[in-house]
């Protein structure tokens, strides 16, 4: 078939169908921006030891409102049930071998009902955990992803997820933040317990190094609001009580009451 050139194949539009499509166009623009017009940042509450990386700037540049707090739990809290930990990669190897990573999932998992872990390459490295040939079936105590396995298996809850840079993290939290409502400040969970307000990282840090204190047990000593000298008063039959084995106990108090030398 010939289309002449002084046609484009179209048929005319009567003029009163364009005049109400005209309109109807009008109107949805119209809607769009007023949406657009009465559109709130999205909240993203950020640890202040966040801000020594790139990304909550990231978050900030993508229209994102960013509020600095000391959170005791997670790195980004996104809404009053989904809580954020990142980790790069050498914080993730580290962590997992002190033990703070499974701290942390318990704390975030008592606390909040969707807690992440943010997995996040440097955006030069190689987006790989470990070498392909040293992936087997069986559970290998000294591999990485090995580790993830059972770190998964404790806790159920816990949603892991990948990043190649700081800048798709950034996407990530602003994607999930779709799904999710506004954080309240006021109401923040900072604690895995409903007594544990007055406990702060640094006290769980300081607990955690002790002997005879264990990711089992260190959320039963700060439950029980003693404070230091409190647990130095303690006889080692009561430190068996609150630690729920006699090991532990003599472990802590013959560190609590060691004689120093000069």
């Amino acid at each position: 078939m010939i289309v002449p050139v002084n046609q484009d194949g179209k048929h005319d539009v009567p003029e009163e169908f364009a005049a109400q499509a005209a309109e109807v166009a009008g109107e949805h623009a119209g809607t769009r921006q007023g949406k657009d017009a009465v559109a709130k940042p999205k909240t993203v509450l950020v640890d202040l030891r966040e801000f020594r990386c790139s990304l909550p700037s990231m978050l900030h540049l993508r229209g994102m409102k960013v509020v600095p707090v000391h959170l005791e739990i997670g790195d980004y809290i996104l809404s009053p049930d989904m809580c954020v930990e990142r980790k790069s990669i050498s914080d993730l190897f580290g962590s997992f071998n002190t033990g703070r990573l499974y701290s942390q999932a318990e704390a975030m998992s008592r606390a909040y009902a969707t807690p992440v872990l943010l997995i996040e390459w440097a955006a030069t490295a190689t987006f790989s955990l470990q070498n392909q040939d040293d992936l087997t079936d069986a559970i290998q105590i000294n591999s990485i992803s090995s580790k993830l396995v059972l770190l998964t298996l404790h806790f159920p809850n816990l949603r892991l997820l990948w990043s190649r840079s700081p800048a798709y993290s950034a996407e990530i939290i602003e994607m999930l933040k779709e799904t999710q409502c506004e954080p309240n400040l006021d109401t923040i969970k900072t604690s895995a317990g409903a007594t544990m307000e007055g406990a702060t990282l640094e006290a769980q840090e300081m607990l955690s190094l002790m002997p005879g204190v264990t990711s089992s047990n260190i959320y039963r000593v700060l439950d029980s609001g003693q404070s230091l000298q409190q647990l130095c008063d303690l006889s080692q039959a009561e430190l068996g009580v609150l630690l729920q084995s006699t090991a532990n106990a003599k472990a802590l108090y013959e560190f609590l009451h060691a004689t120093i030398r000069q």
